[in-house]
């Protein structure tokens, strides 16, 4: 089947990346709060000159809003493979209310040398929501909280997206449909404040709308290209980009490559102190 990132109502979203080069990604954003399973191969985060290194069989939960540089290497086998989870925001708030003493993860939170369980329990979670007539959604919403539980045993708990800040309340709200005509007008209307109010807010935090807009568009299609099989002509679209061009020079202008260079067209970058294969890549349906 294709590549698909694949939602389940209740329950969260999931999806399988599989990279056969090493591509070094700077400024990209999560914007919602993720669990990030390394299966083979090597992940770096870097962010204000600190680098978190998940290695094959580790995992990091990384708080919704935080922006990196990413380097994603290939394992022995020759490429690179990872898996997404994100939470139903109404679970991920509940037990975050239900455990106050777990400490909130601000950043990021390494996983190291997970248990058996915890591995076997993403698996079950993930076909929950590959599958939804695999499991009852009282049943997989059970299984998300039982994956929340096991990072709190690591030391951490994700803060529910609606205690972040006015940038990531944005961020979450134009990410629904990054193709829709955004306005700093539309946006504050249904945040119930004027559009004054929302500017002035935004630049107390060094933000400025329209380029919070750029920033969630980009950080969409850079998720679809990387997790889907779309055409990128077509993702371009979908994100509110008309002009393939405009879009293509936008993205690298973010991110530091072209938009091809994660489907397969890679170039070599040493800035993390290591050369990036300049073989071209094959793109590899996964089954989602």
């Amino acid at each position: 089947m294709d590549r698909l990132i694949v939602t389940r109502g209740g329950v969260g979203t999931t999806a399988q990346i599989l990279q056969w080069s090493q591509v070094l990604s700077h400024r990209v954003t999560m914007d919602f709060p993720i669990l990030i399973q390394v299966v083979r191969g090597q992940k770096t985060l870097r962010r204000h000159g600190r680098e978190t290194v998940i290695s094959e069989g580790e995992a990091v939960a990384v708080a919704g809003g935080q922006t990196f540089d990413i380097l994603n290497q290939p394992g022995s086998e020759g490429y690179y493979e990872a898996r997404w989870l994100m939470f139903d925001q109404i679970d991920l708030a509940s037990w975050s209310l239900e455990n106050p003493g777990v400490p909130a993860i601000s950043e990021v939170l390494p996983l190291r040398n997970l248990a058996t369980e915890f591995s076997s329990l993403i698996d079950s979670t993930v076909l929950a929501i590959e599958d939804a007539e695999s499991l009852p959604l009282p049943v997989a919403s059970a299984r998300v909280r039982e994956v929340l539980a096991w990072i709190g045993v690591h030391g951490g708990r994700f803060l529910p997206m609606a205690r972040t800040s006015l940038p990531n309340k944005i961020r979450t709200l134009i990410s629904t449909q990054p193709g829709l005509d955004w306005t700093a007008e539309k946006v504050a209307s249904l945040m119930a404040m004027s559009e004054a109010t929302l500017r002035r807010h935004l630049a107390k935090e060094g933000q400025a709308f329209s380029s919070l807009l750029v920033e969630v568009r980009l950080t969409s299609a850079f998720n679809l290209i990387l997790a889907t099989d779309q055409p990128i002509d077509s993702i371009a679209r979908s994100v509110g980009y008309q002009s393939p061009s405009r879009f293509a020079a936008r993205f690298k202008a973010m991110f530091g490559h072209q938009p091809t260079i994660l489907r397969g067209h890679h170039r070599s970058d040493d800035r993390f102190g290591t050369k990036i294969d300049r073989s071209a890549a094959t793109s590899v349906p996964v089954r989602m």
